[in-house]
């Protein structure tokens, strides 16, 4: 099962994840991505930190905090 499935399932309690140098690189932060859109995703913190990521992933995962923190759901992401 993929971590973004976990975030979007409703019956997960999932609030925090440490994913800190586990070769995500852009493909993962894209599904991850897709999972933090969920309304069922719970997630407050995740940490990308040790991970290649390239500059667009990177502004992606920033607008998709933005738009969480900004729909009232607070996330904080270290990268």
């Amino acid at each position: 099962m993929a971590l973004s499935s976990v975030f979007s399932a409703d019956h997960s309690h999932l609030i925090e994840v440490d994913l800190r140098t586990n070769k995500l690189e852009d493909v993962g932060i894209r599904l991850l991505c897709d999972g933090l859109r969920s309304e069922h995703c719970k997630l407050m913190r995740m940490s990308v930190d040790g991970n290649v990521i390239s500059v667009k992933e990177r502004r992606n995962l920033t607008s998709q905090k933005k738009e969480l923190n900004s729909s009232g759901r607070w996330l904080a992401i270290s990268m």
